[in-house]
């Protein structure tokens, strides 16, 4: 007998019969690769939504975060410059044109012959808010109510922060900044800023 039969022999004795040959291996049928594409599908329809629901909520967070370390940045600034330092709060622009956004511009005191005569701009003392979120000043008497612009001097807001930690504005105390991305109504979530004018701290919170 040949060497290459008795190897073929030898093949076919020893070989487990329990072994799947290549052809004979396991894989997804049709029908399961169905179902696992109709359950997916069914998880997207689910989660999706719910995901670019809270994208706008998202964003209101992220800039009212941002907007309150802006402030704070000011206070800071205040303290260890032992200047006055301002910040102005511009949304007319916004209101009249809402692919524009609300700007916040960090001013510093300038000193002549030891009065104060002026405001000089701050180097990165700038801040531009999402265009698609709205901004408005009011006192603690006021009623939140988001309508296109500021209760309170035409959009444009202004607040001093003093050295001695002291907080001035142009409009009365408690101050309240709130936030509110342009699609949601009045019953869905804002965030709001509230600045205490006798310490000039800073909070954040959401309103539902």
């Amino acid at each position: 007998m040949s060497d290459a039969i008795i190897a073929s022999v030898e093949k076919v004795a020893f070989s487990d019969p329990a072994r799947p040959t290549p052809d004979e291996k396991a894989g997804f049928s049709l029908t399961e690769m169905l179902v696992v594409i109709c359950i997916i599908g069914i998880l997207v329809a689910l989660v999706v939504p719910s995901l670019i629901s809270r994208i706008p909520s998202s964003r209101l967070n992220s800039e009212a975060h941002k907007v309150g370390t802006f402030l704070r940045q000011a206070r800071l600034k205040a303290a260890s410059t032992q200047k006055p330092i301002r910040v102005a709060i511009n949304c007319i622009n916004h209101f009249a044109d809402e692919s524009e956004s609300c700007t916040a511009k960090m001013e510093t005191a300038i000193f002549s012959d030891g009065i104060m005569d002026d405001w000089g701009s701050i180097r990165d003392g700038f801040l531009e808010i999402n265009e698609k979120i709205h901004l408005q000043a009011r006192t603690a008497k006021d009623t939140w109510n988001p309508t296109n612009g500021s209760s309170l001097d035409a959009n444009l807001i202004w607040m001093v922060f003093m050295p001695n930690g002291q907080l001035l504005s142009s409009f009365g105390p408690p101050i309240n900044l709130s936030l509110w991305y342009d699609t949601l109504s009045e019953e869905k979530a804002s965030w709001e800023i509230t600045l205490n004018p006798a310490s000039g701290r800073i909070s954040i919170s959401e309103r539902m």
